[in-house]
C-alpha cells in the first residue's frame, strides 16, 4: 500500500523546521491563553487564533511521531524495542517534569508554609485530589492538564501508528468515528453539564485529560506525514515512491509548492477583509442577527481559503469541485445546526436542558462524509479531506465564538470538529515556510536575515515543552501571590490604577511572561541536551 512505503530517506531532508516554527508560535499562544482572561480574548476572536494552539500541538505530536518512526521503525518488533522506546520517552518527558515538581513543591512550601495548605489554596480549587496520581502538581499551575495526555500518547502511538499503516484511510475515518463515540458515551453517561454543575463528575475529568479524547489530531497528524504539502498530486506521489532511488524531497522547496509572493498577498487579504469588508458586512447584517461578527469572520477565512487554493491546490478543476462541495456541507450544517439551536433550550434557573441529539447525529453524520468519500474515491490532491472540512471547521469556529454554538453532545473545545481547521494551518506552514533555513546557502542579504530570524525562532519550538513547564511554574507563582494568574482581579488592581489602560496593560502582562517564560525555557532545554550530550561523551569513553 502507498502510505506503508518509506517517502523519507537518509538522502531526504531529515528534519522539518517548519514543525519547530509552529511549536514555537503555538506555545507563545498558549501563554496569551494563560495571561489574559478568557472574556478578555473571546472578544478579540480567540477561537480563530489563539484557541488553535492545542489541536495543532496534537497534530504535530502525531506528525513527529509518524516521521520518527519511518526513519527508525515502529518500537513494538519486541519487548525490548518497545521497552527502550518507553525509556527514551519517560527521560525526554518524565525527567523535566520530575524537576518541575520538585522545584514546583519547594516553592510552594516556601509560599504556603506545609503541604496541606498548599493543596487546598493552590490544588483544590482546580483538582479532585485524585488527579495528584494523574501527574498534576500539587503546586498546580495552568497547562498541566497536557501532561498526562502527553505521557499517554507516548505510549499509544507506536501502536495506533501500526494501526494507520495497515490501511490509512480507513484509520482516518476510524479515528473520527471513535471521538464521536467516546463524547457520545461521556453525553449518555454523565449527561449534560446542567445535571452535575458544579461537581464535575471524576470520571468525566479523567477522559477529558486522557489521549482517548484527541485519536482523531494524532492520526491526521499521522496523514500529514505522508502527504506533507497543501497539493501533493496522487500521480506524482506514486511515481515517486515506484523507484527509491529517485525520490525527492516531498517537501522541498518548489515554485510550483511554494511562492514567495504568497504571504504578502494573503496578509493584503486579511488586511482588506479585516479593514473595509468586515465593517461592511456588520453594518448590513446587524439588523438581521444579533451578532454579526461570525459572517463577516467567515467571509475573511473563506478568502484565505480560497487564496490558499488558487495558489496550491492541484488540479484546478479538482479545487472548483471541492469548494462548491465544501460550500454544500457549509450551507446543510448551518441549516441542520439553525435547527437544533431552535429546538434545544437551557433553563438556567432551574439546571434543566432540553437536547436534539437527532439533529446532532445528522450533523456529525454530514462531517463524516468526505472521510467516507476518500475511502471509496481517490481525488487527486491527497488532502482533499482536509481542503473540504477545514472550510467547515472554519464556519463552526466562527459560530462558536461570535454566535454561542454550543452542541449539547460535545465537552470541551478541542474536538473533531475543530481539528480540520487547524490541519490546515499546519499544511500551510510546511507548504509555504523554507524547508532549509540555514543561512549559508543562501546568497541575498533579505534570504539570509529572513532565514537567520527563522532559524533563531525555531529555538522556541525546539524548547516548547520546556517552555510549558516554565509557564506552568511562573504562573502558578503568580496564582499563589496574587490569587489570579489571569491579568484580573487581585492581579490587576495591583498594577493598574486606570481601567481605560486595560487593554496595554494586558499585552504589556503577557509580553513580561513571554520574556521571562521563553528564555527560561530554553535555557532549561539547552541545558538539558549540555548535561545528555557530557553523558553521551562519557559512555563512549568508556
Amino acid at each position: 500500500m502507498l502510505s506503508n512505503q518509506k517517502i523519507i530517506t537518509k538522502e531526504t531532508q531529515k528534519y522539518f523546521p517548519q514543525v519547530d516554527l509552529l511549536k514555537g508560535a503555538m506555545i507563545l499562544l498558549v501563554i496569551i491563553d494563560h495571561a489574559i482572561p478568557t472574556i478578555v480574548r473571546s472578544e478579540w476572536g480567540h477561537s480563530l487564533w489563539e484557541r488553535i494552539s492545542i489541536p495543532v500541538f496534537m497534530i504535530l505530536l502525531g506528525f513527529n511521531a509518524a516521521y520518527s518512526f519511518k526513519k527508525r521503525g515502529i518500537p513494538i518488533e519486541s519487548k525490548k524495542s518497545y521497552g527502550n522506546y518507553l525509556v527514551h520517552k519517560a527521560k525526554r518527558y518524565g525527567i523535566p517534569f520530575i524537576v518541575l515538581l520538585i522545584i514546583s513543591s519547594v516553592i510552594g512550601l516556601i509560599i504556603y508554609g506545609n503541604f496541606s495548605t498548599m493543596l487546598a489554596e493552590q490544588f483544590d480549587p482546580h483538582w479532585d485530589r485524585s488527579f495528584l496520581a494523574y501527574f498534576i502538581l500539587p503546586f498546580y499551575g495552568p497547562g498541566n492538564w497536557f501532561i498526562p495526555v502527553l505521557f499517554q500518547a507516548a505510549i499509544i502511538l507506536p501502536f495506533l501508528y501500526k494501526l494507520y499503516l495497515k490501511h490509512p484511510k480507513l484509520a482516518l475515518f476510524g479515528s473520527l468515528a471513535w471521538e464521536i463515540l467516546v463524547q457520545g458515551g461521556v453525553f449518555l453517561i454523565f449527561g449534560h453539564w446542567t445535571e452535575w454543575w458544579p461537581e464535575i463528575p471524576l470520571g468525566r475529568r479523567f477522559i477529558q485529560s486522557s489521549i482517548f479524547l484527541y485519536i482523531n489530531a494524532l492520526v491526521i497528524g499521522f496523514w500529514i506525514a505522508d502527504h506533507v504539502n497543501l497539493s501533493v498530486p496522487k500521480q506524482k506521489l506514486e511515481q515517486e515512491l515506484s523507484d527509491p532511488s529517485q525520490i525527492p524531497e516531498i517537501a522541498k522547496d518548489s515554485k510550483d509548492y511554494r511562492k514567495v509572493h504568497f504571504l504578502p498577498v494573503l496578509i493584503l487579504i486579511i488586511s482588506i477583509s479585516e479593514l473595509a469588508l468586515s465593517p461592511f458586512i456588520d453594518d448590513i447584517m446587524i439588523s438581521v442577527l444579533p451578532d454579526p461578527r461570525w459572517v463577516s469572520a467567515f467571509v475573511t477565512i473563506l478568502l484565505i481559503w480560497l487564496t490558499t487554493g488558487l495558489y496550491f491546490y492541484k488540479p484546478r478543476v479538482e479545487f472548483l469541485i471541492t469548494f462548491i462541495f465544501s460550500f454544500i456541507m457549509c450551507a446543510s450544517m448551518g441549516i441542520l445546526t439553525s435547527l437544533y439551536f431552535n429546538t434545544v433550550s437551557i433553563n438556567y434557573e432551574t439546571f434543566q436542558a432540553e437536547h436534539a441529539t437527532f439533529l446532532f447525529i445528522l450533523i456529525g453524520a454530514i462531517f463524516t462524509l468526505p472521510y467516507l468519500l476518500q475511502i471509496f474515491f481517490s481525488p487527486k490532491n491527497t488532502n482533499w479531506v482536509i481542503w473540504v472540512l477545514s472550510l467547515v471547521s472554519g464556519l463552526y469556529l466562527c459560530v462558536y465564538q461570535y454566535d454561542n454554538v454550543r452542541y449539547h453532545e460535545i465537552m470541551g473545545d478541542y474536538h473533531f470538529l475543530v481539528y480540520p481547521y487547524s490541519a490546515l494551518i499546519v499544511l500551510m506552514v510546511l507548504t509555504v515556510f523554507p524547508h532549509n533555513i540555514s543561512s549559508s546557502l543562501k546568497n541575498t542579504k533579505i534570504i539570509k536575515g529572513r532565514n537567520f530570524a527563522l532559524k533563531k525562532f525555531s529555538s522556541v519550538g525546539k524548547a516548547s515543552y520546556h517552555i510549558l513547564l516554565s509557564q506552568m511554574l511562573i504562573f502558578a507563582i503568580m496564582e499563589a501571590i496574587y490569587g489570579e494568574h489571569y491579568f484580573t482581579g487581585t492581579l490587576q488592581s495591583h498594577f493598574l490604577t486606570d481601567p481605560s489602560n486595560y487593554t496595554s496593560a494586558v499585552w504589556i502582562y503577557t509580553m513580561i511572561m513571554w520574556t521571562i517564560c521563553v528564555p527560561l525555557g530554553i535555557i532549561w532545554y539547552l541545558g538539558e541536551q549540555w548535561v545528555i550530550k557530557k553523558i553521551r561523551l562519557k559512555k563512549n569513553n568508556l
